[in-house]
């Protein structure tokens, strides 16, 4: 089975972590494909064009830290566009990011929308990353 994930995050270091972690968990009967967006503008266009099974948020970028959620380039401005949107999103939301303020923000702006949205703290553990796995 293929999973489209969309993959929202500025870090370099981090994104090597979510290929890791996704290219250990590939099979002869699972494989992921993955986009990457480094920007809100990047995200949204992906999501114009294509079905997801699994978003991955991060809510400041472009190396910012605590970032207002009425910027344009945040997690926020993504998860905006998805409430607004007519798109069906259908698959898993993560919501990942140290800015917990903007991550609340942007969990009440997805979730009435979408059957399972989570927000953890920050990048995930391995225990965390499994679950998100499972429930795909």
């Amino acid at each position: 089975m293929k999973y489209n994930i969309l993959i929202l995050e500025d870090d370099e270091n981090r994104m090597v972590e979510f290929y890791d972690r996704f290219k250990g968990a590939e099979s002869a009967d699972v494989e992921f494909m993955i986009n990457h967006a480094e920007t809100a503008e990047e995200a949204i266009n992906f999501l114009k064009s294509t079905t997801y099974d699994l978003i991955f948020l991060d809510h400041d970028l472009g190396g910012e830290a605590y970032v207002d959620v009425n910027n344009k380039n945040t997690g926020s401005e993504v998860a905006r566009f998805m409430n607004e949107s007519e798109i069906e999103f259908n698959g898993n939301i993560i919501i990942h990011s140290m800015n917990d303020i903007a991550a609340e923000n942007m969990l009440k702006l997805i979730k009435p929308k979408n059957r399972f949205t989570i927000k953890v703290q920050g990048i995930w553990f391995k225990r965390i990353f499994d679950e998100v796995i499972e429930i795909s």
